[in-house]
């Protein structure tokens, strides 16, 4: 996903996770009822310490990670 085509005023190119490719969004059914609150807690532990998964913070179940794809100057 090209989050700053979705939401090209967002001013999120000036947000330090942004930068360091360390930004993610929900995908859409984070907001229904949690069936699988084991997943969604891995998720959130993925994305807070990448370092103690295999993956890091990749393959995530129910979030998206951001990645940038543009030259920040």
């Amino acid at each position: 996903m090209d989050l700053l085509k979705v939401c090209p005023n967002s001013g999120f190119e000036n947000f330090k996770a942004f930068k360091d490719g360390r930004f993610y969004v929900s995908k859409p059914d984070l907001c229904m009822e949690t069936k699988d609150p084991v997943g969604y807690m891995r998720d959130y532990a993925k994305m807070i310490h990448p370092e103690l998964f295999p993956d890091g913070d990749n393959n995530l179940k129910y979030f998206e990670k951001i990645v940038v794809n543009f030259h920040l100057q």
